[in-house]
């Protein structure tokens, strides 16, 4: 009898398991990360950033695949997968797209990588990084880090 409520136990846990077990897995649209760049109309969208693992609310091409009209759609097509997270990434492109977390941001015209002088979006004092300086090119869609010369 106790034989027969232990496999009655295990085959409810395992059909529980393995019911649940798509809900687990997210889309693979959400993989993509978001971008601003080759589109004509930049909105602000849900997307998932694989990041930090949520939905968060952010500048990206009205038309790419990784964006949603509501976070409730984000929440239900990118569930979180349980596992280490990656670090967060710590480059231009990144933080161009999460500029609520610069503290300095000044428009201004710098000089491209051919002298000619460009208006460029400047910003520092980006999360962590508060030594790196980075520039926007808004011409040619450019994002650089600036290395300063001492």
């Amino acid at each position: 009898m106790r034989s027969l409520k232990m496999f009655g136990l295990l085959l409810a846990v395992n059909t529980l398991i393995f019911s649940n077990a798509g809900a687990l897995e997210r889309s693979g649209r959400c993989d993509i990360p978001p971008t601003v760049e080759g589109c004509s109309i930049i909105r602000r969208k849900w997307s998932f950033m694989s990041e930090t693992g949520k939905c968060e609310f952010n500048f990206v091409c009205s038309q790419h695949s990784n964006a949603f009209q509501t976070e409730e759609d984000c929440e239900n097509a990118c569930q979180p997968v349980a596992g280490p997270k990656p670090p967060p990434r710590d480059d231009c492109y990144y933080w161009i797209q999460n500029l609520e977390h610069c503290t300095f941001k000044r428009e201004t015209f710098y000089p491209d990588r051919y002298g000619r002088r460009q208006r460029v979006l400047l910003f520092r004092f980006c999360g962590e990084s508060n030594w790196k300086l980075y520039a926007y090119y808004f011409r040619s869609g450019e994002c650089l880090e600036i290395v300063l010369r001492s």
